[in-house]
């Protein structure tokens, strides 16, 4: 249910950002490359993390949302 609730914070960063804080580079048991990047950022308070996963040697491949999650909330006073 939180994973759920944190996809709209998590489109809403994807649309904000200009940079990505990490890179990493895997390959799959059928040989294929793939890059993800990992963005991170606060929305409403709330810090959360986009992993996007994109094939590397593809010259027509798409960005794809890979996974995201809420890391921390903001704490209530």
């Amino acid at each position: 249910m939180e994973r759920a609730l944190a996809l709209p914070m998590a489109i809403k960063l994807l649309e904000k950002t200009t940079t990505y804080q990490e890179v990493c580079r895997e390959k799959d048991k059928g040989g294929n490359d793939y890059l993800f990047f990992a963005i991170i950022g606060y929305v409403r308070g709330n810090r959360i993390k986009v992993i996007v996963r994109k094939q590397s040697k593809n010259t027509n491949a798409k960005y794809i949302l890979f996974s995201f999650f809420q890391m921390s909330t903001q704490s209530k006073k």
